[in-house]
């Protein structure tokens, strides 16, 4: 080594002077798993008298490892030596650098091709023209492309995507690149082989220093997704079509139920009261007595189940007009009195005697203060006391609230108590008669004058149902 700068102590911890008297400290320092390389490209250089270009790991005075890159440019002196004049450089950063780099590349190559989709770049160039710098593998094999093929002709992979989702495809990015919002879009992908695949496309987009757009995104095949929403979708429907086709069919028995309930009233009643002359036998009074009984709790039962239907099939219309609230109230504890005295309950009216009229149905708002009283009266037991009374709620609404001193709902059973054919559990629902209907037909009666019904209740101590109407 004729001549070695000063500048070699800072990088390998020798001074000049050394190296040039001892040649074989610099091929020393070379890794020995990187000395064949050394060797041989020294070698070649020689034989072909062609830069030589080497890059490798040398080990420096202190035992420290570090990257070193060699240019050297041979050239023959007269007597034939061959002399190299050399530039050495230290590329331990650089190749670190460029270590992590990969590093972190295969990492994410190994994450993007186990992804059920695919990760990709696309570029909008200044002329309009698209570009997929990088496109994993992972959503491609699994629909057969190829991301030299397809994406390497942007316009071949557009379109393989269904004719019916092409044209928003192009206009969701579109909007996108001009607004620079995120890109959301779902479609049906055509592989080469003919399958149809759901694509969701997920990207946002940023607009690079030279102006052009580029999308970083994922793609993911939601096919199975798209299959079960589809047969979800179709599984409701047809349930929402069986569920219309059963309230009809019930509204539509309404004649055909109630005429011969009617007329097994009449007759039994005409029996009972014995308007024609007496039957004879004692027992037979009895038992017209029992049929004229089950026949009005059997129409009641239908009535109900009747009215239910109706208003899911949105066929219970209401006639509304400015009422007396007190009036209709009243009507209905006429109807119960009977009811309330045989079962020893008070029933009372503590309505204000300046009550404001109301939008009502009158036959909707008794039917629905019925229900309310009979399953006060029903749930109370002898002795016990329900009443009525009246605030003003919220501004354009009159609250009504019916109390009792009932056996009350337990705080789990509310939520559902006015849902249909829910009463509140099993024991009372074999101690007292009912179809569980009447607070459901009263809360969607309610919905339907535009006002509500709100529960509230304490086990043993009684319930309180306020139902909110609007004012006239």
């Amino acid at each position: 080594y004729p001549y070695v700068s000063p500048g070699v102590k800072a990088m390998y911890g020798y001074e000049a002077e050394e190296i040039m008297r001892d040649g074989s400290i610099f091929p020393r320092r070379v890794v020995e798993e990187d000395r064949p390389v050394y060797q041989a490209e020294i070698e070649r250089s020689a034989r072909t008298m062609t830069p030589r270009n080497w890059e490798g790991r040398e080990r420096m005075r202190d035992g420290t490892i570090r990257w070193v890159q060699i240019f050297a440019q041979p050239r023959r002196l007269d007597n034939g030596d061959i002399l190299w004049d050399s530039l050495l450089l230290d590329a331990t950063d650089r190749r670190n650098a460029e270590l992590a780099l990969e590093e972190s590349e295969a990492r994410l190559r190994s994450i993007t091709e186990n992804l059920p989709g695919n990760v990709y770049r696309r570029v909008r160039h200044e002329d309009g023209s698209v570009s997929y710098p990088y496109v994993s593998w992972g959503l491609l094999d699994k629909v057969g492309l190829d991301a030299k093929g397809e994406f390497a002709d942007p316009e071949k992979y557009l379109s393989l995507f269904h004719p019916e989702d092409f044209e928003r495809l192009r206009a969701a990015y579109l909007c996108s690149g001009r607004d620079l919002t995120p890109l959301d879009f779902e479609g049906r992908l055509i592989s080469p082989s003919g399958e149809v695949r759901w694509v969701n496309s997920l990207a946002l987009p940023r607009r690079l220093p030279n102006g052009e757009i580029a999308w970083d995104g994922l793609s993911l095949d939601v096919t199975e997704r798209k299959v079960a929403e589809e047969a979800t979708i179709q599984a409701r429907e047809a349930a929402e079509q069986a569920n219309a086709a059963k309230s009809i069919f019930l509204a539509n028995m309404s004649h055909e139920l109630r005429t011969p309930l009617n007329a097994i009233l009449g007759f039994s009643e005409v029996m009972r009261d014995e308007i024609h002359g007496p039957i004879g036998a004692p027992e037979y009074a009895e038992y017209i007595r029992l049929i004229h009984d089950s026949g009005r709790h059997l129409l009641a039962v239908i009535s109900d189940i009747l009215d239910m239907s109706k208003i899911e099939a949105g066929r219970y219309l209401l006639c509304l007009e400015a009422c007396d609230p007190a009036e209709i109230v009243e009507a209905a504890m006429s109807y119960v009195a009977s009811n309330a005295g045989e079962r020893k309950v008070e029933v009372r009216s503590d309505l204000p005697a300046d009550l404001p009229r109301c939008s009502m149905d009158k036959r909707a708002a008794r039917q629905v203060f019925l229900n309310l009283l009979s399953n006060a009266i029903k749930f109370t037991n002898a002795g016990g006391v329900v009443a009525i009374g009246a605030t003003t709620g919220e501004p354009g609404f009159l609250d009504i609230t019916l109390t009792d001193t009932g056996i009350g709902i337990p705080q789990d059973q509310l939520s559902r108590l006015a849902e249909p054919f829910q009463q509140v559990d099993a024991s009372l629902t074999r101690r007292h008669e009912g179809t569980g209907l009447g607070l459901a037909i009263s809360k969607r009666l309610m919905e339907l004058h535009g006002g509500t019904l709100g529960i509230a209740s304490e086990e043993g101590l009684g319930t309180a149902v306020t139902v909110r109407f609007p004012l006239a």
